[in-house]
């Protein structure tokens, strides 16, 4: 059913100007004369008063504190003016939707996040007030205004700000939009501008909401702005236990751990009081989490550990912004018993790993998929029965001054349908790679890896690559095989081969729709595999154009294209997630999910192939 939306508008246009008007004296009379008169009426005129409520010093009194208000209320504005004057920096943006059914939804970026904002402010004097030239850039949108006037209110930007005292309205603008734009500043110095909307809804009405956005800055010169990454956190809690970690979980957090053992195993699902755990399998997943820093505290070892050897120690789902620091994590399983990974990442946007130590017998140290921007340094991954690292899907990955050691069985750097992934200065010492079908780089058929100023040690192999491999500065000591003797050397991709490739691609996909279409005794096992081939084959040749690209695009130009295509991932898995939930846990839903993201990397081919290759 098609749902409609109708927005109501909050129209506020009180404007609080405050004009003080002088009141002239009475006029006296010369005539000395008159004294007694005078007298007489003034007299008179103070019966008059007093039948009437008070006397003419208590009126003058009265006008005298109305004055007095109206001057503290001019000293107030002028004090505020002070505090909000200069240029200002964006720094982070964050809403708030709650909806009249009682839930709610909170979001928040950071002006360097992908996606993030770009704006200044810069606020001044100008004809008595205030006025301000304002620079907004959102995602495919940039508003410019210059010569705002600002108008003074003594009342809250919005219901709930942090400043509820005083504020300033843009005026003249933004009249068109069916919201309030106003600014204000924080006792900690930090200037808001502020928005709110509401969403009526009478068809609906639980779809009736109310949404504030809160974008803020840092002046120019604020020393905060050399460390902004530290603005991301709201709060910051210390624990003990892991029934106090793992109920600590939420957006916007600094998270101290203290030294001691912190074994997930423990955590019954009733013991799990925050919306961010469950309990799966015996094993804490953390789940759409943004902002979230996980910090050793010093002064001991912090062990994250699970009995349990099918899952991993620690996963993270559907999250931003994860940063782990100074944690040993590991199973309590003896070697070979282990099927789960130490640190397990699904679909997480930015993630920093920094001086942790990551030990079997998990399969991997670190198994990530659909995962972006990775940064790991200063990390020891070792004694893992599997391999070193598990990453599909991923993106954007530095691996910087890390040891690989003594882990062995099969591939021990498993990547696929993966781009950017670096190591730089790091070390692979004493593992063991036991099958001559495996390698100790395992790489899709349109990856590779970049290893800069790296040490390989002691390692045992058959083949050290399936596929070319960079090695820049590496050194190569006392390994059963030689680089140079089994490194594969793929030729890139021509323009040629690549355009045939997309003819076949073409032929086939028509096969796949006219099967779809003519053959209705089709089961849906058979439809979700037609739908995976489809999508497996428009992600292999989107790969293959990828490498082509990466070797024939200036450096540039090449590295504005992928910040291009980070985004355009990040949009085709969430497409495909959102196409598929209405059907998610059914039997439709892969078909569904690949189906939309066959359409979907189709058209990006079509549009790189337009682009670079004609």
């Amino acid at each position: 059913m098609k749902k409609s939306r109708s927005v109501s508008a909050i129209i506020a246009a009180v404007l609080i100007m405050g004009t003080i008007a002088g009141c002239g004296a009475g006029a006296q009379k010369a005539d000395q004369g008159n004294d007694s008169a005078n007298a007489s009426s003034q007299e008179n005129d103070a019966g008059k008063d007093e039948t009437t409520g008070g006397s003419k010093n208590d009126k003058a009194q009265e006008s005298d504190g109305n004055d007095e208000s109206k001057d503290d209320s001019k000293n107030a504005s002028a004090a505020n003016a002070k505090a909000i004057l200069g240029e200002w920096q964006f720094v982070y943006s964050k809403s708030k939707t709650d909806y009249k059914d009682g839930t709610s939804y909170d979001g928040f970026s950071m002006g360097d996040d992908e996606y993030g904002l770009d704006s200044a402010i810069i606020i001044r004097e100008s004809e008595g007030g205030l006025c301000c030239d304002y620079l907004f850039n959102g995602y495919e949108y940039t508003e410019r205004l210059y010569g705002v006037k600002l108008n003074y209110l003594e009342e809250a930007a919005h219901p709930g700000c942090e400043n509820d005292k005083w504020c300033y309205e843009f005026s003249g603008c933004f009249e068109d939009e069916e919201s309030l734009r106003r600014v204000t500043v924080t006792d900690d110095d930090m200037l808001i501008v502020s928005s709110e909307y509401i969403y009526d809804d009478a068809d609906y009405p639980e779809y009736s909401s109310r949404t504030v956005n809160e974008y803020r800055y840092l002046k120019k010169d604020d020393e905060r702005l050399k460390d902004v990454d530290s603005l991301r956190y709201f709060d910051e809690v210390k624990v003990s236990n892991v029934i106090e970690l793992v109920n600590s979980m939420q957006s916007n957090r600094r998270i101290i751990v203290e030294p001691g053992t912190y074994d997930f195993s423990k955590v019954s699902s009733d013991q799990i009081k925050t919306a961010r755990a469950q309990n799966e399998y015996g094993a804490v997943i953390f789940t759409d989490v943004s902002n979230v820093r996980i910090e050793a505290a010093g002064g001991g070892e912090v062990l994250f550990c699970i009995d349990s050897a099918y899952e991993p120690v620690v996963t993270f789902k559907s999250s931003n912004h994860i940063s782990i620091e100074g944690i040993t994590a590991g199973h309590n399983a003896e070697p070979g018993t282990c099927s789960g990974s130490v640190l397990s990442f699904n679909d997480v946007s930015g993630l920093k790993i920094e001086n942790c130590k990551l030990f079997g017998s998990g399969t991997y140290g670190i198994e990530a998929y659909a995962t972006y921007d990775i940064n790991v340094s200063d990390t020891d991954i070792y004694e893992c029965t599997y391999g070193l690292l598990d990453l599909r899907s991923i993106g954007n990955a530095m691996f910087t001054n890390c040891s690989f050691r003594d882990s062995s069985y099969l591939s021990m750097l498993s990547i696929d349908n993966a781009y950017d992934v670096t190591f730089e200065k790091c070390s692979f010492t004493g593992n063991r790679v036991d099958s001559d079908r495996d390698y100790f780089v395992e790489l899709g058929e349109y990856d590779s890896a970049t290893f800069r100023d790296c040490t390989f040690k002691d390692n045992k192999f058959y083949t050290f690559s399936n596929r070319e491999v960079t090695l820049d500065n590496c050194k190569d000591e006392n390994n059963s095989a030689k680089f140079k003797d089994i490194a594969k050397t793929d030729e890139t991709p021509d323009k040629d081969s690549i355009l045939k490739q997309y003819d076949e691609a073409l032929a086939r996909q028509k096969e796949i729709d006219d099967k779809i279409k003519g053959d209705a005794l089709l089961d849906q096992q058979s439809l979700n595999q037609l739908a995976f081939e489809e999508y497996d084959m428009w992600d292999g040749l989107l790969n293959k154009i990828w490498g082509y690209i990466g070797v024939t695009l200036d450096e540039k130009d090449m590295e504005e294209l992928r910040e291009k295509q980070k985004s355009w991932i990040k949009e085709k898995e969430a497409k495909m997630k959102n196409d598929a939930k209405d059907f998610e846990g059914g039997s439709m839903a892969p078909m569904i999910e690949y189906g939309s993201g066959a359409e979907f990397t189709q058209k990006r081919v079509e549009d790189l192939i337009g682009t670079y290759l004609k």
